[in-house]
């Protein structure tokens, strides 16, 4: 790491680490040498229902269906068009995005929630990205007819895919046509999750991604016979770069599982490692925090997980208290702590902007909570009181360079000081599709006072401490009482720790102004497994002033008692809150609302939206997040 005078003793920092490798010149030439190579090696099986496999696809498989498709794509619309994806979690998914990248159609991933909920963001996205053709499967079709018509999409070309070939036979590949492709120019949207914004489409050129991808391997190598677990969302970042593009990039056999059978049952994740011996695997750190929360011991039977090597961890802020609970539960299976990787990134630099080095432990570092709230680091003893302990998200990728700056001021934070992360390396896109003043703002920022740059500003507050990037919130989420800083997943965390009644991964805290004053609201859901006191429900709320509580539930709390459900009190729910926040924040909930599942607004990936929440808060008091 190199660090560079940048004017007032502020810090630019550099990674020295390089990444020269072109072993690929696009994403096309990528699948077409090892279809070339390898043609009958297996790239992806499918778990239907996260156990039940479907045919294995090869590389040759893969390559002709993709050419069969991009052949069709030539015949209705030209270099440059954008095509949507609408899909469940497979291989019909994998086949259609790199028949787009083999037609020079512009690919543009959609989320494949099908609900009231999605039909907006999805909407929103065919209104930015205006595609030619919608690319899907049979069984979708009705209700892709409900979207477009709803939306006035007529002009969109609907296409199926169900039909491209497998064989050997090349019967619908010999019309394709191999488009000249610049390895700059643009392979793909990715929309970001809209978890603080609008959606916008992040334009990914093919140079873009296979950078990422390269420089990923030089931090977690894969080595021969590895093999990956996904069941992370294809129109994620995460889930479409390291989930399928990786495996195809190192030549791994990707077990994929629809997000929907993880979450429904997480066990089946690491039934899948433990069956196929995957050795990558993971997600954000809600995944750990669910397996920890939802697999009983007696449902372990069987696992053994000595065979994963890299448990990569990103996407969200890290929680090591998750980890060391997830290290704590699982190591009787033969799970190693050492796998944890740490991981930071955004779709704005494609994925993975740092990353923990495989052979390396995990970093943290402990803080005073006091010195934090000022937007300072301070190291303290781990035993001391008032502290928080920081994990990292990892060293620098190579060829990167961050700026820790004052977002006002635009001069580089003084050492010891947090501030908006500016990053500058090769695998940061063009900008955003369509929208030329944010695109201005956002990837081609300076310094004040050297004129350094361009550097893309990520949102994200954070710090440098060595060699290691530490992530410590969002600006747009933060929240200021009193004069001090508070980081909202911190306390989310301990609103979620303070009763086993709260859902993992299901509380918001935000702050609204009362009388000119910045106040504390929490909300948060009822888990599944847990159901009010009839009794508890018909006492009246606690007074305003001194957090008002309305108890709001979809799982029918007022109904009378649900075979199965524990029964819990309301004020007994209210009052750990409580008494967790104002002990380890120092602040008081002026309003605490708990609602029932699946109520707390959320992006398409699974994203908490904070400011959507505390809109909607404004707005009616949450009495609609039923």
């Amino acid at each position: 790491m190199r660090q560079t005078n940048s004017g007032h003793s502020q810090l630019l920092l550099e990674s020295t680490r390089d990444s020269e490798r072109r072993e690929f010149e696009t994403l096309v030439h990528m699948l077409r040498e090892r279809a070339a190579d390898e043609a009958d090696r297996v790239a992806f099986t499918y778990l239907i229902d996260g156990e039940t496999e479907s045919a294995p696809v090869t590389y040759g498989q893969l390559d002709r269906q993709a050419r069969a498709i991009a052949a069709d794509l030539q015949a209705i619309a030209s270099k440059g068009d954008r095509a949507a994806l609408l899909y469940q979690n497979g291989v019909e998914f994998i086949a259609a995005f790199f028949g787009c990248l083999y037609s020079g159609v512009i690919a543009v991933p959609l989320p494949s929630v099908f609900s009231p909920k999605s039909f907006p963001i999805l909407q929103t996205i065919l209104a930015d990205a205006t595609p030619r053709v919608l690319l899907t499967t049979e069984s979708l079709l009705p209700k892709i007819g409900a979207l477009i018509e709803t939306g006035g999409h007529s002009e969109i070309q609907l296409m199926t895919t169900d039909q491209a070939p497998q064989s050997e036979t090349p019967s619908g590949t010999e019309d394709w046509r191999e488009p000249s492709i610049d390895p700059g120019g643009l392979a793909y949207l990715q929309y970001t999750s809209g978890s603080t914004d609008k959606a916008k489409g992040v334009m990914i050129t093919h140079r873009n991604c296979l950078r990422n991808l390269e420089d990923l391997d030089q931090f977690i190598p894969h080595r021969p016979g590895a093999a990956v677990v996904t069941w992370l969302p294809h129109f994620h970042d995460m889930g479409l770069v390291y989930g399928l593009l990786e495996p195809i990039y190192k030549r791994l056999h990707c077990y994929v599982m629809p997000p929907q059978s993880f979450i429904q049952r997480p066990r089946r994740w690491l039934e899948a490692i433990s069956r196929y011996r995957a050795t990558h695997s993971g997600g954000p750190n809600f995944a750990y925090e669910h397996c920890v929360r939802r697999i009983e011991p007696q449902d372990c039977e069987g696992l053994d997980l000595s065979c994963w090597e890299v448990a990569f961890n990103g996407s969200e802020p890290l929680h090591k208290e998750t980890l060391d609970r997830f290290a704590r539960t699982f190591a009787p299976l033969g799970f190693d702590s050492e796998a944890f990787c740490p991981a930071y990134g955004l779709a704005e630099a494609t994925l993975v902007v740092s990353c923990a080095f495989k052979e390396e432990s995990p970093v943290s570092r402990t803080v005073l909570s006091a010195a934090l709230e000022n937007g300072e680091v301070e190291t303290a003893d781990e035993t001391a009181p008032g502290v928080r302990t920081i994990m990292a998200s990892g060293k620098l990728l190579p060829a990167t360079r961050i700026a820790i700056v004052d977002p006002e001021s635009r001069l580089c934070c003084a050492p010891g000081r947090i501030g908006e992360v500016w990053v500058s390396n090769p695998s940061v896109a063009l900008g955003y599709w369509n929208r030329p003043k944010e695109t201005a703002r956002a990837f081609q920022a300076h310094l004040a006072d050297t004129g350094q740059g361009p550097f893309l500003r990520t949102g994200d507050l954070g710090f440098m401490a060595g060699e290691d990037l530490y992530i410590t919130g969002r600006i747009k989420d933060l929240i200021i009482i009193g004069g001090r800083n508070h980081y909202p997943q911190d306390i989310e965390a301990t609103v979620q720790n303070s009763h086993p009644s709260i859902r993992a991964g299901a509380c918001i805290a935000m702050s609204v102004e009362v009388e000119r004053e910045e106040r504390l609201v929490i909300a948060a859901e009822l888990d599944r497994h847990y159901q009010f006191d009839p009794q508890s429900i018909a006492q009246p709320a606690i007074d305003r002033e001194t957090a008002d509580v309305e108890a709001q539930s979809q799982d029918s709390n007022a109904k009378g008692t649900a075979p199965g459900r524990k029964q819990v009190r309301r004020e007994e729910i209210i009052a750990s809150i409580n008494e967790a926040v104002s002990s380890k924040h120092g602040v008081r909930p002026y309003n605490i609302v708990i609602l029932g599942v699946g109520a707390i607004p959320r992006t398409t990936s699974g994203k908490l939206q904070r400011l959507e929440c505390r809109k909607r808060y404004l707005e009616d008091g949450l009495s609609k997040l039923k």
